[in-house]
């Protein structure tokens, strides 16, 4: 970090620290693929009809199941997160659900 490019926007205790750590990783394990299950369950449970007619349950389902019985790789665990997040959102703004 460039201390003065962060010139009062950071508090100058933390820019003028030796150590810039600022603690452990509040991400979930990148191989922990419960949450990732958790939240495809939770999406499926209650799709958006609009959504629900896109949507391929079955293979969906599937890989829940494939997930929940063997895990995935990083990258995969990537690419299913981002997607279930993304139909996560799309499902909530369609419901015109609060996010609070």
């Amino acid at each position: 970090m460039h201390r003065r490019a962060i010139t009062g926007t950071v508090p100058d205790r933390v820019a003028w620290k030796r150590s810039k750590y600022m603690g452990e990783r509040q991400a979930p394990h990148i191989h922990d693929t419960s949450d990732i299950v958790e939240n495809m369950k939770r999406v499926d449970a209650d799709l958006h009809p609009m959504l629900a007619d896109m949507i391929d349950h079955e293979k969906w389902r599937t890989k829940i199941e494939r997930i929940e019985s063997g895990g995935c790789n990083e990258m995969e665990g990537i690419q299913v997160r981002r997607q279930t997040n993304s139909l996560k959102w799309l499902n909530i703004w369609l419901h015109g659900l609060s996010v609070a």
